[in-house]
């Protein structure tokens, strides 16, 4: 009967135990559970947060390539409103663009022969005995003629004519060119000048004038050379 009772509680111990030990085990599968699940909240957390970072950083790519158009654009529109005013300009220009009469011309009288000088100034007449006589056109002068391999010359009461073409006018002078200059070796011509113009040429041997315009008639420039002491 002593023996009955001992088994009993040795039986009841040993299930109090076991109990208390799956009650341990539960409490620690438990934890471990809440662990996991602590973990995986914050593993969520932390891909949100690196979600909305590459938001953020792709908006501020986003606001970087539009003001990278807006330059663009703004630039676009620079060059666009420089052109027009380019435009602008060159079409006042050919607005106020001269135009001479040459039927008011007269011919010269001589006829030209072909000699290559080189003197400076918008023209210059020369007279010598030794290299001859001469007329030089500036290399900026035979530019606005458009460098013509024969001219022309006329003459108005104070100014020498030179054109590729002028009306009424048969005489045709041959032009030779050297670091840019335009050159008529013509004796006749630089004696017509001399005494049209009533040109003192005691003690010297050439006179240069710079007084020049530009002019257009149809097709040919003119350049008016004006003639004075």
């Amino acid at each position: 009967m002593i023996k009955v009772k001992e088994n009993q509680i040795i039986e009841a111990e040993k299930s109090e135990m076991e109990l208390h030990a799956r009650k341990k085990e539960t409490i620690e599968i438990n934890g471990e559970e809440n662990r996991m699940i602590k973990n995986e909240e914050f593993l969520e957390t932390n891909d949100c947060n690196l979600e909305d970072g590459d938001t953020s950083v792709k908006s501020q790519e986003n606001i970087e390539e539009k003001n990278e158009l807006n330059e663009v654009e703004g630039t676009k529109a620079e060059e666009r409103t420089e052109s027009v005013e380019e435009t602008d300009e060159e079409t006042d220009e050919e607005t106020d663009e001269e135009t001479f009469d040459l039927t008011q011309v007269e011919a010269s009288k001589s006829k030209g022969l072909k000699k290559v000088w080189s003197e400076p100034g918008a023209m210059t007449a020369v007279r010598t005995e030794k290299h001859g006589n001469r007329i030089t056109f500036a290399g900026f002068v035979m530019k606005e003629l458009k460098k013509p391999t024969k001219l022309q010359i006329g003459f108005t009461k104070d100014s020498v004519v030179v054109s590729e073409d002028i009306p009424g006018n048969e005489n045709y002078f041959n032009v030779s060119f050297s670091g840019g200059k335009g050159h008529i070796y013509a004796k006749q011509l630089v004696l017509e000048v001399i005494e049209r113009f009533n040109l003192n040429f005691d003690g010297i041997t050439s006179k240069t004038f710079g007084e020049v315009k530009f002019y257009t008639d149809g097709d040919y420039p003119v350049a008016v050379i004006k003639i004075k002491e």
